[in-house]
């Protein structure tokens, strides 16, 4: 997974913004506060479900950058609603189901953010400087929280192609060939007491995408 995308914010606070002004053009002039709630009592509600619900879909698959997004609207919606006095337990239900999984996901994008943030180590980086991607591909290094590197490139080359390359790569510069742990669509390379892997993947309905892993062994002992 990546850092919040600020593109998943604007949109959360944009749906909020045309929600809230909908459901106060649907107002009546003089709503009767027994009433059922309005479109602006129940759209927290069906947002805050809505962002529960993909907020445990996040492990199937489902980017968190849509919880975000909707958690965004629900609580700014919620809040919306609160402020016109429309004090349901819709509003409260959706307030609580949209605020809980974006604290818990936001907490989370943004730890890995700082990890991030701290970027590779330099004498890694250095070392795999040599090994030139294929053609047309640009590696961003990012750090983990073991002082590691990890690259994710999105491809249309196939598995042959990025992995023919990498190996021919390795040998060039005098790397020497290693067995990988990640699987057979992996290549490895030593060099001194660095691990360079690269594999190839492509998870199902998805573009394939170049994994490039730089470790120093001597962390491992």
């Amino acid at each position: 997974m990546n850092a919040i995308d600020l593109v998943s914010i604007v949109a959360g606070v944009i749906l909020a913004v045309v929600i809230v002004i909908l459901g106060r053009r649907a107002r009546p002039t003089e709503p009767d506060r027994s009433a059922m709630p309005g479109i602006l009592g129940w759209a927290p509600l069906g947002l805050g479900l809505l962002t529960l619900a993909l907020a445990f879909a996040v492990t199937a698959g489902v980017s968190f950058s849509a919880v975000i997004a909707l958690g965004v609207a629900t609580i700014i919606v919620a809040i919306a609603a609160l402020r016109d006095h429309d004090r349901r337990w819709a509003t409260w239900v959706g307030l609580v189901a949209g605020l809980v999984p974006t604290l818990f996901w936001g907490l989370f994008a943004l730890g890995y953010g700082i990890i991030a943030l701290t970027g590779c180590p330099d004498e890694l980086r250095e070392s795999a400087e040599d090994i030139a991607p294929p053609p047309g591909v640009e590696v961003r290094w990012e750090g983990t929280e073991n002082e590691s590197c990890r690259a994710e490139i999105p491809t249309d080359l196939s598995e042959e192609e990025v992995l023919t390359h990498y190996e021919g790569q390795f040998e060039a510069d005098g790397w020497e060939p290693a067995t990988s742990q990640n699987g057979p669509q992996w290549v490895a390379a030593t060099q001194g007491d660095t691990v360079y892997e690269v594999g190839w993947v492509q998870p199902p309905g998805e573009q394939a995408a170049i994994m490039l892993l730089l470790s120093d062994r001597t962390s491992d002992e």
